[in-house]
């Protein structure tokens, strides 16, 4: 389930930040930024999900792969929303997304193969 996750985090992260590109004509270049911030995070995360299955199945594992995505949900998110709708105040979750990022890091560091 862990590479299904990551190839729809990967996926969309594409199309979203094609869409941040071509989209966002006319938006200020800092809504623009930050819609590349959270592409780029999110397609950093994506890349991350997808080398968990090559680490034994535990539930650290699993742990990993859940910060990860609601990472991706929080941060990536909440900035896409924010972005769109141009409501600093939507992205105020933005930073428990990165600290659950951070904590998906964090536990791979004791996953074995």
């Amino acid at each position: 389930m862990l590479h299904q996750i990551a190839a729809l985090a990967g996926s969309s992260a594409v199309g979203l930040g094609a869409y941040g590109a071509h989209g966002l004509a006319g938006k200020s270049d800092k809504i623009k930024a930050d819609w590349k911030t959270a592409t780029q995070y999110q397609m950093f995360h994506a890349l991350a999900l997808a080398t968990l299955p090559i680490y034994q199945k535990t539930p650290a594992r699993t742990a990993a792969g859940l910060f990860f995505t609601t990472g991706i949900t929080l941060f990536s998110g909440s900035i896409y929303y924010a972005c769109l709708k141009e409501d600093k105040k939507a992205s105020k979750v933005a930073p428990a997304g990165g600290i659950c990022m951070i904590l998906g890091w964090a536990t791979m560091a004791i996953l074995k193969r």
